[in-house]
């Protein structure tokens, strides 16, 4: 038999060499679920010519993470959520006309 001057030394060193790598192992899985979550947003204004002359500006918004994407124009977006209930499209008709009226020739 072969004595040893500390028998639980080589014990500890194994305990703490799970511990650490148990740590490890928490943080990467805890990256890993924040990754699932991020969003990126880029918005961005996109011009388009126009058949009169000059420009038209668009702004549009790009939506990303780890599962889908959604790429579209903030003026679209605001009409067709209003479109979506009765009480959005009155409020929509109601911008629509004020408009038109505002802009008639007198």
């Amino acid at each position: 038999m072969i004595a040893c001057g500390n028998p639980g030394k080589p014990i500890i060193k194994i305990i703490m060499k799970q511990i650490l790598t148990s740590i490890i192992v928490c943080f990467v899985a805890i990256a890993a679920m924040a990754q699932n979550k991020a969003d990126i947003i880029v918005s961005d204004d996109f011009k388009a010519p126009r058949v009169s002359g000059g420009e038209r500006i668009n702004k549009m918004t790009l939506i990303a993470n780890s599962t889908e994407s959604k790429y579209f124009n903030d003026l679209s977006l605001w009409t067709d959520s209003l479109e979506s209930t009765p009480e959005g499209k009155a409020k929509l008709d109601e911008i629509i006309r004020a408009n038109v009226w505002n802009s008639l020739p007198r």
